[in-house]
């Protein structure tokens, strides 16, 4: 695929903030200028990656070398844990992966409360091996278990709601058959759209200027990836952030062109988050939930 270079970060972030400065005044000409945008922005590249994948040092080193720079890893799906998601951090945390996010499949028949939980607890153990820095999560909306929209789009709205950071992804195929006419438009998102076209195909009601990644190919099924992960012989999801390294570092709460927090500061606010999650594991008990790993 032939992507536009722009000639330095600087460039594309002038074009990028003369098209946003214009966004409220401008808003019939919003859609037009921002989908032109789209298609020669620079792409920022990532994986994702489950208990589906094994991912060696040595698949890592050629991930790194290709231009990999951020990675999500699915935290749990329903109330069971990802087994390999330990392995997977730790590896990219090694291989010098600096952007982590976790993602998680919550269950819309189970407590809301049970998912919060988790994506907490993804998003604790990331930055307890970073230092204090994670990606936004991804709430992945792929399956339902709720019999009307309502019940769907409250169960979401409650999850979203006690995680401001959170980002949905989910793709059209999906979306449009059981969220019709629901958008969270106050809310960030990542597409899943397989197509060598130079912008992806959204769910209804989803606009463009919202999209923040979009999983755009699966590596060995199909051909049109930016970069090639040769010689690895197996399937890996292939995810752009829509801007630059830089953009999607401070996403993940690196402070660019400042001195990090103080080492004393970060640690202080990771006992905040372990105290939190003393609490969330007491709900667990109240609740009679407990979390059990994938097999």
């Amino acid at each position: 695929m032939k992507t536009f270079k722009f000639q330095s970060d600087e460039e594309y972030l002038f074009l990028r903030e003369i098209f946003e400065s214009n966004a409220v005044t401008h808003q019939s000409l919003w859609s037009r200028f921002w989908q032109s945008f789209l298609e020669i922005q620079t792409y920022t590249q990532l994986i994702d990656i489950s208990s589906h994948n094994i991912v060696t040092m040595d698949d890592w080193k050629i991930l790194v070398d290709a231009g990999v720079k951020g990675v999500y890893i699915r935290y749990f799906i329903g109330n069971r844990l990802d087994i390999r998601f330990h392995e997977h951090l730790l590896r990219a945390v090694d291989a010098g992966i600096e952007c982590i996010g976790a993602y998680g499949v919550p269950f819309d028949n189970i407590h809301f409360g049970i998912a919060r939980d988790h994506f907490f607890e993804g998003e604790f153990q990331i930055e307890e091996k970073t230092g204090g820095f994670s990606l936004p999560c991804w709430n992945d909306i792929e399956l339902t278990f709720s019999d009307t929209v309502s019940e769907r789009q409250k169960f979401h709205t409650d999850l979203i709601t006690s995680i401001p950071k959170m980002e949905i992804y989910s793709a059209a195929w999906f979306w449009n058959q059981y969220f019709p006419g629901v958008s969270f438009p106050h809310t960030k998102k990542a597409v899943a759209n397989y197509t060598s076209a130079n912008t992806p195909h959204l769910p209804s009601g989803w606009l463009q200027e919202d999209i923040t990644f979009w999983q755009y190919n699966i590596w060995k099924k199909y051909p049109w990836h930016d970069i090639s992960f040769a010689p690895i012989p197996y399937a890996l999801d292939q995810d752009r952030f829509y801007g630059t390294e830089e953009e999607l570092k401070a996403k993940a709460g690196y402070a660019i062109n400042s001195p990090p927090n103080d080492l004393e500061e970060r640690v202080t606010e990771l006992e905040k988050k372990q105290e939190m999650l003393k609490g969330l594991l007491v709900n667990h008990v109240h609740e009679g939930v407990k979390p059990s790993f994938e097999i």
